[in-house]
């Protein structure tokens, strides 16, 4: 597995900056947002070529509503979006990482029919028939990720994002597991080895916020995806940087637990 790092815990800054403390601290690779990239787009492609650090994704984050109930809203957020993954092709990342809803349901619950949550889901697999093949003929990826229910209503475990993926059968668009989302799902570290060691044919991308490192969790985890042959990014991730020397201490800790 590679290890990189969320562009906020570098402090932000221009991409060559970024790019020049991401080497430093010998991380393989840097986790972008897509909030403004298009403007710093062909700076970032030159700077990761410089340095030898490579994009690991790129984070779609709240930058549209791809599921909202206004029309165009939802045709600007997929524009958004398809933009964002023209850019991960740019860029040569693994591909753009997407939680499909934030907030409360804002569609009805239709019962008997369909329910809320049943409505979102099959606006997002209509969304991706289209954002799949998209996805294969630019030769790039689509990850769905979990948020914690604090934050949604219609994504927040491990088992909804497989059914997802599953259900659209289509090599581009995998899991991107959020690890700690899967740790408030389920604390129990034996019961997160199962359920990684379950879904893992289709996880594609995985995060860990910097805060929650926790040995004994990271030591099920890093060996659950091992066994299920996980070879792409580890991303850490964070609100805010932390000082380089405790940066480092992190990611040498982290890496001598994915080496088992």
């Amino acid at each position: 597995m590679r290890i990189a790092l969320q562009d906020s815990l570098l402090g932000g800054g221009d991409p060559v900056a970024l790019c020049e403390r991401a080497a430093a601290l010998g991380v393989d690779g840097l986790a972008i947002a897509s909030v403004g990239l298009e403007g710093r787009l062909d700076a970032l492609v030159n700077a990761a070529r410089r340095t030898g650090v490579r994009i690991a994704g790129i984070h779609y984050g709240r930058e549209g509503a791809l599921l909202d109930a206004d029309m165009p809203t939802r045709e600007r957020a997929l524009a958004r979006l398809r933009a964002a993954i023209a850019a991960a092709v740019d860029l040569e990342a693994a591909g753009v990482v997407i939680v499909p809803h934030y907030g409360a349901y804002a569609l009805p619950d239709l019962f008997p029919w369909k329910s809320s949550g049943e409505l979102y889901a099959e606006m997002l697999h209509m969304h991706l028939r289209t954002l799949s093949d998209f996805c294969y003929a630019l030769g790039t990826s689509l990850f769905i990720q979990t948020a914690p229910t604090h934050e949604t209503a219609f994504i927040s475990r491990l088992e909804q994002a497989n059914a997802v993926v599953r259900r659209i059968k289509h090599p581009n668009v995998r899991i991107a597991l959020d690890l700690d989302v899967l740790v408030d799902e389920m604390p129990d570290p034996a019961a997160i080895d199962r359920q990684v060691s379950r879904h893992g044919d289709q996880i594609g991308y995985v995060a860990r916020a910097i805060a929650s490192c926790d040995p004994l969790h990271d030591h099920f985890f890093s060996s659950a995806l091992r066994q299920g042959g996980y070879d792409g990014w580890l991303v850490l991730t964070g609100t805010s940087a932390p000082p380089p020397d405790r940066l480092i201490e992190i990611i040498d800790s982290v890496r001598a637990r994915l080496q088992g």
